[in-house]
């Protein structure tokens, strides 16, 4: 089973939201930063903006405070998904999570499934703010990755 994770980098993101546009046309098909299934924090100053996005825990919480046992683990990419036909409603998962970063969808919750493997958030994170980690290999992914030219740096 493959381990993959979202990893975040606050000193590379502007806090242009384009992460949680993609994600939210994906998981809702349409364009609400509200509806995505991760979020930016700005500090309160304004100058700094922080991607906060589902850990995808070894030991979720969202996963044992379910009633349903809605949860399991993607085998492609490690991600802890929500089964919609298992799911109640209840919201115990969100309350749960200490990232909030599970969102109700009609009668159901759902999280980020990592896109099933090529997550939009990073694909599209025009600084590279967000990466995706392969926690098996040690390989890393970027937007930013198909961008750069061999030998030159950048």
């Amino acid at each position: 089973m493959a381990s993959l994770r979202l990893m975040t980098s606050f000193d590379l993101c502007t806090g242009c939201k384009t992460c949680e546009m993609v994600c939210s046309l994906r998981s809702t098909g349409g364009f609400n930063a509200n509806r995505a299934l991760l979020r930016i924090e700005e500090d309160r100053q304004g100058f700094g903006a922080d991607p906060v996005v589902c850990a995808q825990c070894q030991n979720p919480l969202c996963e044992r405070a379910c009633l349903f046992s809605a949860f399991e683990r993607d085998e492609r990419t490690g991600a802890i998904v929500i089964d919609s036909a298992t799911c109640r409603g209840c919201g115990m998962c969100d309350r749960a999570c200490p990232l909030h970063v599970i969102q109700k969808k009609g009668r159901k919750y759902v999280k980020c499934d990592l896109c099933g493997g090529d997550p939009l958030c990073v694909r599209f994170c025009p600084t590279g703010a967000i990466t995706l980690i392969d926690m098996d290999t040690g390989r890393v992914g970027t937007a930013r990755q198909g961008d750069k030219k061999e030998g030159t740096g950048a």
